[in-house]
């Protein structure tokens, strides 16, 4: 009987040692490294190249690194699972995809936001096959429908076509931004918007029919950035009559039935001005937080463009408290450039929103041309929007084409 046991035990060990060798991988270290695609002003966006030294297939690989402190890691990343621990940073393969041939590699991607003028550097990169990962944490549920996301068009020259009862509206959208407007004064003397030509007679009756719609649809107006007088209109504000101009907007948006005002800063004349556009849109938001605001800016993003400076010094100037900004949404027109250089403006437009002033994807919405530009496929920019988390700006709705 002692000589059966000794067998039996002897055989389940040799069974163990084969099994567990033919069904279970070792594990064994990747060649790892990384090179730097893309620098914007406090981001950058880098590839990581883990290399397979062996003859033999992985069946699943795991990446860390870490980041130097003031480094954050952006929510645009790919092809891999990133937990983040501080400024530690794992990276596991996707679900089914951890292969990689024999000799063979794969690649992840993501971007980073650093503080201003920082090296693009991250550290003790190293990456393994096989190792015992920790199962992937559950994606976070997607945005609900009518939530934080907007989908926004605007509206031009209603002079033709705009007069009520029956208003022509489009399809999927839940802001309307009515352009364009201007700052002016009113016949009490005081502050007000205008500049609606004879639309705004029937400005309260097209908010409470878009209120009136299933589901309901909000309305904005647009102030400045269309030449002449609306782009000129900033000349109207000083130092002296900022808390006035906001009482005034405040004022015709709560007569008019409106959600709050676009902000459509073009003039570009001075970091005086820009200044006091922050301001303005600070001291309008504090008279009432219920109202919103958006700001407008052209999509060029990094040191080869002026959008970024100026819209710094406005979003410094509206800042209400850290983390609190009185902007409730950049839009980002883009017209003119191949979609892939849209796209890479506007990643580096969302990554430095984020990093500096906390914004949300949501809160980024992707201007999209599909009236008089012909670069990039209107439908194939707002599906790639939405597969980013980014709202969509339409400009400018054609009522010939719902």
């Amino acid at each position: 009987m002692k000589k059966m046991i000794n067998l039996f035990s002897f055989l389940m060990v040799l069974c163990a040692a084969f099994f567990g060798s033919t069904l279970v991988a070792s594990e064994f270290a990747l060649n790892s490294n990384y090179k730097v695609d893309t620098v914007w002003a406090t981001t950058f966006q880098t590839t990581v190249t883990l290399k397979n030294p062996t003859n033999t297939p992985t069946s699943s690989w795991t990446a860390t690194f870490s980041m130097p402190q003031g480094y954050v890691l952006s929510t645009h990343v790919s092809s891999g699972v990133f937990t983040v621990n501080g400024q530690n940073v794992t990276v596991n393969n996707l679900s089914g995809n951890g292969a990689i041939p024999a000799v063979g590699s794969t690649t992840f991607q993501m971007m980073i936001n650093m503080p201003r003028g920082a090296p693009t550097i991250i550290n003790n990169l190293q990456a393994v096959a096989n190792g015992a990962s920790q199962p992937p944490p559950p994606p976070p549920p997607p945005p609900p429908v009518g939530g934080s996301i907007e989908h926004s068009v605007w509206y031009i020259d209603w002079t033709s076509w705009f007069p009520g009862p029956t208003f022509v509206l489009p399809s999927g959208v839940n802001m309307i931004n009515v352009f364009v407007g201007t700052m002016t004064t009113g016949m009490d003397g005081q502050p007000t918007l205008d500049g609606f030509g004879n639309l705004t007679p029937e400005l309260s009756a097209f908010t409470a029919y878009c209120a009136a719609q299933n589901p309901p649809i909000a309305v904005k107006v647009s102030i400045g950035g269309s030449g002449g007088m609306y782009d000129r209109c900033w000349d109207f504000l000083t130092s002296d009559n900022i808390q006035s101009v906001a009482q005034g907007m405040v004022n015709f948006c709560h007569a008019h039935g409106l959600v709050g005002v676009d902000f459509d800063y073009e003039e570009y004349a001075s970091t005086d001005q820009e200044h006091l556009v922050g301001l303005l849109i600070k001291a309008f938001k504090i008279l009432d937080p219920n109202l919103q605001t958006s700001l407008c800016t052209n999509a060029g993003f990094g040191p080869n463009f002026p959008w970024q400076q100026v819209v710094q010094t406005i979003l410094d100037a509206a800042t209400v408290a850290p983390g609190h900004n009185a902007v409730d949404r950049m839009y980002i027109m883009s017209y003119y450039n191949p979609m892939s250089d849209e796209q890479n403006w506007i990643l580096g437009w969302a990554s430095w929103l984020e990093a500096t002033y906390g914004f949300t994807p949501a809160r980024v919405s992707v201007g999209i041309d599909d009236f008089d530009a012909h670069a990039y496929d209107p439908v194939a920019f707002a599906a790639w929007a939405a597969s980013m988390g980014f709202s969509t700006a339409h400009w400018a709705f054609d009522p010939a084409r719902p």
